[in-house]
């Protein structure tokens, strides 16, 4: 979609980037409706790329404690981003923040963390994963050309004949043959995109940086051994059940034992059994 540019009480965002600079960066003192000065340094960088982004994104109009940091929005979808600050809540508010998140994971919503201080030690490297989520969502930046398969899409010229067709207003008849002809492509262009993913042809290298890139996002790195199936499927994309899945989780279990070995994660007990990165 266009870029719109939003203001926040009346203030555009050029007068917010020049705040982020020369304002006094006190708790507190952040401009409206951020709720710190490291959302208002994300939500900037993310708007520098283009991208649509609404900060403290309201999912329940009528239960405000529903909020999410920012939302990025795209023709195909939206992801939602939070910021941990370095500011520490109290384990209270931690454990309420994940299990709101978890509510909303389970109604669609998807999420990427960043947290504080690394994104305040590189910038660029906090971020990196979230470009390629949102391009993996398909929510692409204003001016991306729509893509196809392989290739971008580009609005074919008009030539002289068309052109003088066009200004002249003439209807352009077409033969019943014609007409199904262009249904049939048009349902083939719209059935290319499914077939993108072969649903039981993941790699094990696939797998693996799946399964690191997850754990990477996670609060403390850390996850449930029983979750790992489905966050690694709906980070790839892939809906099935039944014996493909089946087959799917044998094959990320055996990735899941690849990484302990090379001591890439490490498995230890909580409330269930779960798997986290090795520092």
């Amino acid at each position: 979609p266009s870029v719109k540019e939003p203001a926040f009480n009346g203030m555009s965002v050029d007068r917010l980037r020049e705040l982020a600079h020369s304002a006094d960066r006190m708790l507190g003192n952040q401009p409206d409706p951020f709720d710190s000065w490291f959302e208002v340094d994300v939500f900037l960088k993310i708007t520098n790329r283009g991208y649509q982004v609404f900060p403290q994104y309201t999912v329940n109009p009528y239960d405000r404690t529903y909020r999410i940091d920012m939302v990025v929005i795209g023709m195909a979808g939206m992801l939602a981003v939070e910021c941990d600050g370095d500011f520490w809540h109290g384990p209270a508010q931690y454990d309420s923040d994940m299990a709101r998140q978890r509510e909303l994971e389970r109604c669609g919503w998807e999420f990427f963390r960043v947290r504080g201080g690394a994104f305040y030690r590189d910038q660029d490297t906090a971020l990196d994963s979230l470009w390629g989520l949102l391009k993996q969502r398909e929510i692409f930046p204003e001016g991306y050309g729509l893509q196809t398969k392989n290739s971008v899409v580009v609005a074919p010229a008009i030539s002289s004949s068309t052109s003088d067709k066009t200004e002249n207003k003439t209807p352009q008849c077409r033969t019943e043959s014609s007409r199904a002809a262009s249904v049939s492509e048009e349902k083939q262009e719209e059935k290319e995109p499914v077939q993108k993913v072969d649903k039981r042809n993941l790699s094990p290298a696939e797998i693996q940086t799946s399964i690191l890139g997850i754990l990477s996002n996670r609060p403390n790195n850390s996850i449930a051994v029983k979750s790992i199936t489905t966050e690694v499927l709906k980070a790839q994309g892939i809906v099935t059940r039944g014996v493909p899945r089946r087959e799917l989780d044998k094959k990320i279990m055996r990735s899941l034992s690849v990484l302990k070995r090379q001591k890439k994660i490490e498995e230890y007990k909580a409330k269930n059994n779960r798997v986290r990165l090795k520092c």
